[in-house]
This record gives C-alpha cells, structure tokens and sequence, in this order.
C-alpha cells in the first residue's frame, strides 16, 4: 500500500474519531454551521467519497497502463513482433541488402529491444507521476516510429504481403488502436491530477475545521477538559 493511501485513511479515521467524540459532547453548539454535527457529518461522507474516487481513478489507470504494455510488449500480436514481421515482409520482398530493408532497418534501431516496464511507484506521488511519464514518453516514441514505418511502406512500389498483420490497412489500424491507447492513458493521468488537487483541498479543509473544533471546545469547556483532552492530540 502506498504511503500516501495510508496517510489519507489515516486521517479519515482520526476525522471519524473526531466525529464520534464531538456527537457526545453536551451543549456542542459552534457558531459556524460546518463545525456543527450536521455539518461534520456531511463533510466526512464527502472525504469518503473522494478517497474512493482516488483510489478507483488510479486503479483503472494502473489497468490501463498494463493493458497498453501488453499491446506493446506482452502478447502474441504486440507491436515489438510487429516489427519482427514487418521487417521479414520486407526482406522477403525486396531482399536484406535493398534500400528499402535498410530504411525499415533504421527505424527499427530506434527502439530495437525496447521493453518498457511498469513502474513500481504510486501514480499518485510525484515520483511515480515522473516514472510514468517517461513510460508514456517511450510508448509515444514506439508509436511514432510505427507510424514512420507506415509512411515508407507506402511509398515503396508495389509492396504487397500475404501476412494479414503487416497489411497497409492493417498496419494502420493497429496504429491508430494504440495511438487511441496513449490518448486514453494521458487522458486517466489529468483525471489524476485533477481528483489528487481536489482531495488534497478538501483535506486542508479538514485540517481548518477541526482547528476551529478544538478552539471551540477548548472555550467552551476549557483546556483542562475531558472534551478537549479527547481531541486535542489528533492530528489532519
């Protein structure tokens, strides 16, 4: 579990914790009504939701980025056997010693042996957000070099296949497929990034409610008190 979840759980127990004590306390009456029991008890079911939120958002990220590096790397029909059979096509056609091998040759050094592996960060945290984007900069490359390779087989004369898989119409619509895949994935990664700001907004203003709780139980009951020695310690 990632030590920003466990922080976050962590201070959504202790807001619980600070809900349950000041249900109990007699005459609890704050001048504001967010720190009022009604208004506590709202605002902590909006703190759920937003941990769910979070919590949903990067898993279905997270999935994403597994599937795109099975259509990437993993599967029998990936793009990295891809170019394997791109290149034997055209070997095949126009022989490994032709212009038209040594061009596909080319492209293909630039990712030859590429392996992207998912990173082991939290998406969540800046460094897992830092490791995923040189993840999704590695997949846009491999993608464009696809695209490269596309434009010069359209170009070449008459290069024609029996493989289905490095068919011209094929081949194009296996790049679109995971050019839809990148898009895809950079769109989850701003719905991160927006669902983390509003997260960490509310919790701020978990920190300033339960201030302004404490300051109100330590005048209304004194600091001396059992209320207050209750929640004193709990810290948002």
């Amino acid at each position: 579990m990632a030590k920003n979840d466990v922080s976050y759980r962590a201070k959504m127990s202790r807001a619980n914790d600070l809900l349950t004590y000041i249900s109990g306390f007699e005459n609890y009456l704050p001048t504001r009504p967010e720190e009022r029991i009604e208004g506590m008890t709202a605002f902590i079911a909006q703190l759920l939701e937003i941990n769910a939120r979070v919590s949903s958002t990067n898993d279905s990220y997270v999935a994403l980025v597994d599937d795109r590096q099975d259509a990437f790397d993993n599967n029998e029909d990936s793009l990295n056997k891809l170019f394997i059979q791109i290149k034997a096509a055209v070997d095949s056609q126009y022989g490994k010693a032709s212009s038209e091998a040594d061009s596909i040759n080319r492209q293909m050094a630039l990712i030859r042996g590429a392996k992207v592996q998912k990173p082991v960060e939290d998406p969540e945290t800046e460094a897992g957000e830092k490791a995923y984007d040189k993840v999704d900069r590695s997949y846009g490359a491999m993608t464009q070099v696809l695209n490269d390779i596309i434009a010069a087989l359209t170009n070449y004369v008459d290069y024609e296949t029996s493989n289905e898989r490095v068919k011209l119409e094929t081949l194009k619509a296996t790049a679109a497929k995971l050019t839809d895949f990148n898009a895809g994935i950079a769109r989850k990664k701003q719905e991160i990034r927006s669902v983390t700001q509003e997260r960490i907004a509310l919790f701020d203003e978990l920190r300033a409610r339960s201030q302004r709780i404490k300051s109100y139980v330590k005048g209304q009951y004194g600091m001396n008190s059992n209320e207050y020695i209750l929640i004193k310690g709990l810290k948002f």
